[in-house]
């Protein structure tokens, strides 16, 4: 089914509530922009380096080709265990050196990159549509015409689940943050008690640590309570008007999750946010 006023392919209509979309959430990065491209020809000259220890000849070049080809789309640590592997392989690797450290030598090269490029845009050298996929900006306007709302969900019925510790902490460590945002605090408003997932139970065994995807299927969350608080939030605009309940909720979420939440809205307006 083609949608006639944005030109989409719907490949399940049956499932379009009302029949229409109404909704769309996009991945910013190689969908709109490009200001993070290049990313193989970061990996590639990394993986040569580490593995062939500067000496990488031509049946190493194809198998570190091959394997970026095949991974692309997989998320960037998977991608760095196999570096780390494929180093212990090669010439024992180094103790101190697990997917992790690959991942952080990774980004900060990659970032060398992308701050360039900033660095570019901000002093005027480069132009922001330089840094814009084709059609992007032209594409969301149609959406909007068509009364398509995208990136956000405000003025829609919301469903609440448990914080999720364990996916939350893997999360933060992909992407190498040191600060996040909390968001929707105001919901939870009015519960005399809050669940959070502070584990999974994987087959009888409790883990804290994220499992691979073949196994999520297998993992039951593993809920705690805390206390809740049975008021409104949604004016709040410093972090001691909240209660402190909410304080506490906040903080346990911090610690568990070891990175500082900077951030925390109580509301959809864009002034209903507390800085910390």
């Amino acid at each position: 089914m083609n949608n006639s006023q944005t030109g989409l392919e719907i490949l399940h209509p049956d499932r379009l509530p009302g029949g229409r979309v109404q909704a769309a959430i996009f991945d910013f990065d190689g969908t709109f922009s490009t200001l993070r491209c290049g990313w193989e020809e970061v990996m590639r000259p990394m993986m040569l380096e580490y593995i062939g220890g500067g000496q990488a000849d031509d049946a190493l070049r194809r198998r570190v080709d091959e394997y970026i080809d095949q991974s692309t789309g997989i998320q960037t640590v998977y991608q760095m265990r196999w570096l780390a592997e494929q180093v212990d392989a090669a010439n024992g690797g180094d103790p101190g050196r697990d997917e992790w450290w690959y991942k952080d030598e990774y980004n900060r090269r990659l970032m060398q990159r992308v701050g360039e490029r900033i660095r570019r845009l901000e002093s005027g050298e480069d132009r922001p549509e330089q840094y814009l996929i084709a059609g992007a900006v032209d594409f969301l306007h149609m959406l909007r015409e068509a009364g398509v709302e995208y990136g956000s969900a405000t003025g829609r019925p919301r469903r609440v689940g448990p914080f999720d510790v364990v996916a939350s902490r893997y999360g933060i460590r992909c992407q190498g943050a040191d600060e996040i945002a909390l968001t929707k605090l105001d919901i939870l408003s009015g519960y005399e008690e809050i669940e959070i997932c502070t584990a999974y139970e994987l087959d009888g065994q409790r883990i804290t640590e994220f499992p691979f995807p073949d196994a999520l299927d297998r993992c039951k969350p593993v809920f705690e309570k805390v206390k809740g608080w049975n008021c409104d939030i949604t004016s709040c605009r410093r972090y001691e008007d909240l209660p402190k309940e909410a304080r506490d909720y906040v903080e346990l979420i911090e610690r568990l999750c070891e990175c500082r939440i900077a951030y925390i809205s109580v509301g959809a307006e864009r002034d209903q946010i507390i800085l910390r």
